[in-house]
């Protein structure tokens, strides 16, 4: 069964309340669409994997930021949509002078998994 990412979110512009749930979403536009400040995390269902998150988890991690720092596909893929649930997603990557070659190859990646994110042309742009 192809695998299908699920998003639990909380505002961060709110306490944190530890009795509270994050609120689930069903997809990356209905996390783009709601105007809070969220940070989520993802849920995966699913085993099969596309050809294209495979290409952009590799990639992220044999020379994105943090090379090494992660080393399996599952993962990979749900830190990729993790971020790509951020609306202000230019804000992850500072590009700064040590690292702006990892944080490109990391933008590529991102973009490889949601060329439709709110930020994508900024993130091209970088």
């Amino acid at each position: 069964m192809p695998v299908v990412f699920s998003y639990r979110c909380r505002d961060l512009d709110q306490p944190y309340d530890a009795t509270k749930s994050a609120e689930p979403f069903p997809s990356l536009e209905k996390v783009w669409a709601d105007p809070r400040n969220l940070f989520c995390l993802t849920t995966q269902t699913g085993d099969t994997f596309s050809q294209v998150e495979i290409n952009a988890a590799e990639l992220s991690f044999t020379g994105g930021s943090f090379p090494g720092f992660v080393s399996d596909i599952p993962t990979g893929v749900g830190d990729l949509y993790s971020q790509c649930s951020r609306r202000d997603a230019v804000k992850l990557y500072n590009l700064r002078p040590e690292n702006r070659a990892g944080d490109r190859i990391t933008i590529k990646a991102f973009l490889m998994l949601c060329p439709n994110h709110p930020q994508a042309d900024q993130l091209r742009a970088l």
